[in-house]
This record gives structure tokens, sequence and C-alpha cells, in this order.
């Protein structure tokens, strides 16, 4: 076993020798701490200007394997000028070749601490050559390793490549634990905030596999001025077993961040392997570079997978939202799903979504299937959706819930090969330009037969208004994709409707998208829908009381309103009138007839007495709400009272809390 230690006596002790008087708290650091096929914990930190940190060595050949465990109860820091060599610089370093017993290490655990965050990996390298690396595994060996630490933050002013964390695994299963964020900066060099490659021998026994689980709860960053910057890199090869696969739990956001390379948020890269990511929220930007790219799949056989809990974003040079691409002769899954949107925000060669082939000559095949889902809009500064999928056998189911929107190119760019390989599920599209599908010629795009032809296969999806769906009947197409179940129409098809309104309202008026575009009123409450070009369906309807002026029921009508529609107990007081909500409830949906009826009652204003406040809007504001919305919800963000009309996601008015005087006496 081979250890080096350097005590450093902080001058709290200098205190407690010189005076007798205890000191407040003992520092212990370390200058290093290597590990050798042993055992052993570490009281207190690294702090050395040595190139690595923490360096734990488990070798089959130097010793019988056997587990070894190494904790060191405080931070690692390491700051190095000299980098000249191949082995680089690293906070954390960890090697494995045991094909029996286990690794397992950990930065930070102190055993009086009952709940384990982590301690801080800090590197600092400034030498010309090499690597730097804040956390750095290799398992070569087919026995686990598990790594455990807090935040790691690297920075580095040359060398040729920076890591915050990266993993390599060839033969067993590796483990790692951040329980922070990780950054990792370099103006110099290529920059990585995490790096997983899993690439098994191919002469492995098919029980086995090289895989690796990286959990991390906090964001990742990487940063570069000069060279190219990855948030997280992902390779799996070799891995296409049952139940294994590479994986990254990511509870935060990444960013790629790059000043004249390109950015890269997510990089996922399967050779008969297969993959999966989770992460919050994903942005890519570069300021000179000539590309920054979301998330970027390529599936060379097997499948990968990735599902984005928040947003795509792509901004600068020639910005791609998601790219996916699967190769010729191969079999290969790519699937996708992102929460809220994708968007592309650069060039005018920009495209929210790019599918892609790699062509194998004289291979012009491939069995293979792309899924794509996303939940929101897909925006682009370019091209919406560019398919350039050439290849047969290439199946691309993709699903926008929200709008495709483009701003210098078509909503959606196709090739002929697009006819028979790209089932298009989508809410809406909609173009600057006024092309909603063009084929991407040589000459540009071209408004041909395929585009033609492919915009009559587009299946857009026919949505009602969340306070409208209860009592909305529709003779729509059902779909499924991916699990999801959608009412669809072709531009042109015609889809009754039926509202089945409640005791004691009827119709006021009925709409088929945001515009407030009638329906067609075919008789009593039977309307039809005849589905627009681009979509953007979106069935509303007004209801009011019944009253008794046209021949109806009386105003004093006994009928039950909709659930929407409850009715409130308003208190009144003159002319103003007031609604308290319950403790800690914090947004309220009210009718339009509800309000109109109020209004015409005499009320000029409206207070909501809320456990943050009270709002008062007046009888001006509500009168426009009545006559533009069907239902307005009025809900406390962030300290004011914003109200919405319908569906809408922007607040049509805001109303700052009341000012409440203090009238107490004061003796």
């Amino acid at each position: 076993m081979k250890k080096q230690m350097a005590v450093w006596i902080t001058a709290g002790t200098l205190l407690t020798l010189a005076t007798g008087v205890p000191a407040l708290a003992e520092t212990v650091r370390h200058e290093t701490y290597d590990i050798y096929n042993e055992s052993g914990t570490l009281d207190g930190s690294v702090d050395t200007t040595e190139p690595v940190g923490v360096d734990v060595t488990a070798q089959e050949s130097g010793a019988d394997p056997e587990n070894v465990s190494v904790n060191v109860t405080g931070d690692v820091k390491v700051q190095n000028s000299n980098a000249d060599y191949e082995d680089s610089v690293s906070g954390v370093k960890v090697y494995s070749d045991f094909t029996d017993g286990s690794v397992n290490v950990s930065i930070g655990q102190d055993d009086d601490d009952e709940i384990y965050t982590g301690g801080t990996v800090t590197v600092t390298s400034t030498g010309e050559n090499g690597t730097a690396n804040g956390v750095k595994i290799t398992n070569e060996g087919t026995a686990p390793v598990n790594v455990n630490t807090g935040k790691i933050d690297v920075t580095a002013t040359g060398g040729y490549e920076t890591n915050g964390a990266s993993v390599f695994s060839h033969r067993g299963q590796t483990d790692l634990t951040i329980y922070d964020d990780i950054s990792a900066r370099n103006d110099n060099a290529s920059t990585t905030g995490l790096s997983i490659d899993d690439c098994a021998p191919t002469e492995m026994p098919e029980e086995g596999g090289a895989h690796s689980t990286v959990t991390v709860y906090g964001n990742i960053g990487a940063s570069s001025k000069n060279k190219d910057a990855t948030g997280v890199s992902l390779n799996s090869e070799h891995n296409d077993l049952p139940d294994i696969r590479s994986e990254a739990y990511i509870y935060g956001n990444v960013t790629a961040d790059s000043t004249s390379g390109n950015a890269t948020g997510v990089k996922q890269y399967i050779r008969d392997g297969a993959s999966h990511i989770f992460i919050d929220d994903i942005t890519a930007k570069t300021k000179t570079g000539e590309t920054a790219v979301g998330v970027d799949l390529n599936a060379n056989g097997g499948t990968e997978n990735i599902y984005v809990n928040g947003g795509i974003h792509a901004e600068g040079g020639e910005a791609t939202g998601v790219s996916a691409t699967v190769a010729a002769g191969t079999t290969s899954n790519i699937i996708i799903e992102v929460t809220n949107g994708i968007f592309a925000t650069g060039t005018e060669n920009s495209a929210g979504i790019r599918i892609e082939n790699m062509i194998d000559a004289p291979i012009l095949s491939s069995d293979s299937e792309i899924n794509i889902v996303s939940d929101g809009n897909v925006e682009s500064f370019g091209t919406g959706i560019v398919d350039m999928n050439t290849l047969n056998g290439v199946k691309t189911n993709l699903v926008v819930e929200g709008a495709v929107i483009a701003e210098a190119g078509p909503a959606v760019s196709v090739v002929t090969q697009s006819l028979s390989s790209l089932d298009l599920t989508v809410w809406k599209l909609e173009s600057k330009t006024g092309q909603l599908v063009a084929e991407q010629t040589e000459a540009g795009y071209a408004d041909s037969k395929t585009a033609q032809e492919f915009e009559k296969a587009i299946d857009y999806i026919i949505k009602v208004a969340p306070n409208a769906s209860d009592y909305t009947d529709l003779t729509a197409k059902r779909k499924t994709v991916n699990g999801y179940t959608y009412d669809v129409g072709k531009a042109g098809d015609k889809i009754a409707v039926t509202f089945h309104v409640p005791d004691g309202y009827t119709i006021d008026s009925a709409y088929s998208d945001e515009s407030r575009t009638a329906l067609q009123h075919v008789s009593g409450n039977e309307y039809l829908l005849v589905v627009p070009d681009g979509g953007g369906v979106m069935i509303n309807l007004k209801l009011v009381p019944v009253s008794n002026n046209g021949g109806g029921e009386d105003d004093n009508y006994s009928g039950n309103p909709p659930a929407e529609y409850e009715s409130h107990n308003f208190s009144r007081s003159g002319s103003h009138y007031s609604l308290t909500l319950r403790k800690n409830q914090m947004e309220v949906v009210l009718s339009t007839a509800e309000l109109k009826a109020l209004l015409e009652s005499g009320l000029t204003e409206l207070t909501f007495m809320t456990s943050a406040g009270n709002f008062t809007f007046p009888s001006a504001d509500l009168w426009t709400m009545v006559n533009n919305f069907a239902t307005v919800r009025f809900a406390v963000e962030e300290g004011h009272m914003n109200a919405y009309g319908d569906n809408n996601t922007t607040a049509f008015k805001t109303a700052d809390p009341d000012v409440v005087e203090n009238t107490a006496s004061q003796n």
C-alpha cells in the first residue's frame, strides 16, 4: 500500500498550542491520498498541487480480489500547473480490474452525518497538455464500482480535454452518484460536463455487459470559449443485452455554452448498445460557432431513449433542437419524449427537429424506428421539422401536441421517402413564409407533388378546451401513438360535435379555435367542424343561463350548472362584491355567465379574499372578460392575482394586492 499524507496545522491549532485556549475548530488537510488494493478512511480534506488528489487502485494482479472501501470525510482540492504527461489531472481517480468483490469510494462521507450530501471536488489545471477531470472512473473488471461525491467544479486553461466527471466501463457495472452540481470550464480545449463511455469487448459473454448508472442531484454545465462544449455525452457499444443498458438520471438542468465553438446539450451514441437518459431541461448555445444542438441521438444498432422533463433549447449558429440519426443495415430504435417543447433560435438553416440517416453503400435500408413526442411547441428560426431520411424500412412516429412554428422556412420539410416513413401527428402547423409543407430539393424548398401528398396525410390533433371537455362529444378518429391516444382529423375532414348542455344553461356561441371561429351550427346542440389547413383546432363554447326574455325558462332556474361553473358564495356590500377563497386556495375558475349576472345586478368591484391577500378587479375589466371569454381563471402568482381567459396561458389582467389601512386607535 502506498499512502502520502501531509498534515496542515491551521491558525486555530497554533493558537491552542501557544496560549492553551481551545480553538473553535481544527481542520486537517492532507497533501494526497493514495490507496492500492486496500480499504481506508481519510479523516479530513485533501488540498494538493499534485496531479491527483485521491487515487484509488483496485488491481487484481496485485492481490487477491477483495472488497475495497475508501472514504474521505472532507473535500478534495487539486491545483496543478504541470500536466505535461498522459495521466493528466484528476480530483478523484478510481481504477479497477477486479473480477470479484467490489470497489466503493465516498467523498465527504462523515459517519456522524445522518444524511450524506457529499464533499466538494475542485480541480484547477493550468498545464498545456493532458486532460483535466473532476472525477475519473475506469472499470476494466467485472466487479461493480460505486463512487459517491458532492459538487464537482473543474477549471482548466490548457490541455486537450476537460471533463467534470468521466466514466469508462469496459466489462462490468459502474455507479456514480453526485449530490450537487457539475461544472467544467476550459476556454482553450473541448469541455464536457459528464462523459459516460460503456464499451464492452465484442467477445464478452452474453451474461455480462459493460454498463453505468450515473445519478446527478443538481445541474450540469460545460463551457468553453474557443472549443466545443458538451453537457452530457453517453456512448454505449456492444451492450444490447436484456436488462442491461447505460443510464443517466440528471435531476437538474444541462447547459453547454461555447463562444466560438460548437455546443451540444446531450450527445448520445449507441452501437449494438442500449442507453437511457432523464434530464430536467437542456440548453445548448453558441455565439459565433457553427452549430448548437440541444439533443443529438445517433443509433447504429440497439435502443436509446431520452426523457426531458422540461424543454430543449438550441441557441446560435445553425441551431437544431433535436437531431435523430439511424444507420443503414441496422435494427435501431430511438425514443425521445419532451415535456415543455423544443426551440431552435439560430440562422435560417436552423431546425426544431432534424431526422437523418447514415448510408453505408450499397446498403440503402434499415429496420429502424424513431419515436418523438413533444408535449409543447416546436419552434425554429428556420424550418420546424426537417426529414432527411432516405433509407427504406425506417419508420418515424412524430407527435407534437403543441404547434410547429417556423420563421424562415416551411413548418415541415420532406423528401420523397417521407411519404412512407414519416407519420406526423400535430396540433397546429404555422410558418411565417406561408409554406406549411415543402420538399427539399437541390434548388431549395419546392411545393411539389410529394409535399402536397404528405400534407394531406398529416393527422391534426383535435383539442377541446378544458372547461368544455366534460360535455363535448366528437366523431373524430382515435389514434394511439407511443401509448398516447388522440382525437385526430386530416385537413378538410368533417367532424360532428355534440354538446351536452347542463340544465339551466344554453349555448351562446360555439367555436373551433383560439381566434373564436364559429362552428357550423346544424341543429339544437349539434355542430360541424371542418378541420382547417394547418390544424389548430380548440373547440370551446360559451354558456349563458336560460332567460325568460326569449320565452325560455325563468331567470331563477333550478338547473345544475357544470362543475367548472359551480356557484360561489359571494358577499355583497352595496355594489361591492367579494369572494373568500379557502385557506391555501390560490385560484378559482368563474364562468363569464356568472360574472355577467353579478354585473347586471349592479356590481362595480369584485374582491377576492385569499390567504395571500385581497385582490380587486373593477367592473370595466370584468365586462371585458365577459365579452371575450367563456371562463376566467383567477390565480395568485408571485404576490399578484392574474386573470386568464379560457385556456390562455398569458394573463389578460393582473391585480396588485389591496392596501389595507390600519385604523386601530393609538393610546
